[in-house]
């Protein structure tokens, strides 16, 4: 099956999950190391009814000494991978372990094509290590993360939905 890239729904999935989303009495949330989890989920039988992200925060991101604070958003319904931040990126490179770099540009967000997102997402999954470079007007950063907490999010939000 060939997944269309939706950039319009993709940026309201990020602004949606950057403004705080939508509530909902049967919202799942869950944090595990520097990743939160959110989805909401309902029905009978129960299944994922609206957004659901997992958001990681990167840690120690000053290669310049300048201040910067990013996270990577993985929203699953639609599938869409950004990394947004302070201050905004116009670029970044992300790599998974050893895997091929994959490129965004942006203004606000930088944004992971359609054909970029499903193989982050793949690599994500059985990955272990995300590497990242952003470059801002200014500044360069680059930082690290564990894939452990983004796991234990995904699987969390399936066996509630289960």
């Amino acid at each position: 099956m060939r997944v269309r890239w939706q950039p319009a729904a993709a940026l309201a999935v990020v602004t949606a999950m950057l403004l705080g989303g939508v509530a909902a009495a049967d919202d799942v949330t869950f944090q595990a190391d520097n990743w939160t989890a959110e989805c909401q989920i309902g029905g009978q039988p129960r299944a994922i009814d609206g957004d659901c992200s997992v958001t990681g925060v990167f840690r120690d991101t000053d290669a310049d000494s300048a201040a910067g604070a990013f996270a990577l958003l993985v929203a699953l319904n639609p599938p869409a991978v950004a990394i947004v931040g302070r201050p905004p990126p116009r670029e970044a490179r992300l790599r998974i372990d050893a895997g091929q770099a994959f490129g965004c540009t942006g203004g606000r967000y930088c944004i992971f094509s359609g054909a970029d997102t499903q193989e982050i997402m793949r690599e994500l999954r059985r990955g272990s290590l995300i590497l990242v470079d952003i470059a801002t007007a200014q500044h360069a950063y680059r930082a690290s993360l564990s894939t452990r907490g983004l796991q234990a999010g995904l699987a969390k939000i399936r066996a509630e939905a289960d």
